[in-house]
C-alpha cells in the first residue's frame, strides 16, 4: 500500500486521492475516472461527477479525466477558477470575477455568458447560478433547469 494520501474522492466506479504535493493516483473503472488521472504535481482538490473527474491546482487551471460525456474531456484550459460545481454529467467552474465555464454532458453547456456570479447550485442534471443582487441563472437538462 502506499501512503501519504490527504484526500479521497469518487465518481461511481472509481477513487481518485491527492498526496500532500498535489500528485493524484486513481483506480477504478477506466471509463469512470480509473486512469488517466494526471501525472504533474500541484493539484489542491479534486471534483467529480458520475463518471469523470477534474483536478484543480492553485492557480485555478483544471484538469479533467474520465468519461468524455461525464465531463472527462473539454474542461477549461485557462486560469483562475476559484471553484468547481458539478452534477452528474457535467462540471461547471468559477472565475473570480464570477465568470463561469461549464463542460459535460447534461449541464455541460448553456451557461451563463455574463459574469457576477457567487455561487453555483446543482441537480443531477442541471446547474443554478446566482449573482450577488440575488439574480438566478439556471441552464442543463430538462425537469431542473429554467430560471424561477
Amino acid at each position: 500500500t502506499d501512503t501519504g494520501y490527504t484526500a479521497l474522492y469518487s465518481t461511481s466506479y472509481a477513487f481518485a486521492a491527492v498526496k500532500a504535493d498535489g500528485s493524484v493516483t486513481a483506480w477504478g473503472s477506466s471509463w469512470s475516472g480509473g486512469s488517466g488521472a494526471p501525472t504533474d504535481t500541484g493539484y489542491t482538490a479534486i471534483y467529480s461527477t458520475g463518471r469523470a473527474f477534474a483536478a484543480v491546482k492553485a492557480d485555478g487551471s483544471v484538469t479533467a479525466w474520465g468519461s468524455s460525456w461525464s465531463g472527462g474531456s473539454g474542461a477549461p484550459t485557462d486560469t483562475g477558477y476559484t471553484a468547481l460545481y458539478s452534477t452528474s454529467y457535467a462540471f461547471a467552474a468559477v472565475k473570480a470575477d464570477g465568470a463561469v465555464t461549464a463542460w459535460g454532458g447534461s449541464g455541460g453547456s448553456g451557461a451563463p455568458t455574463d459574469t457576477g456570479y457567487t455561487a453555483i447550485y446543482s441537480t443531477g442534471r442541471a446547474f443554478a447560478a446566482v449573482k450577488a443582487d440575488g439574480a438566478v441563472t439556471a441552464w442543463g437538462g430538462s425537469g431542473g433547469s429554467g430560471a424561477p
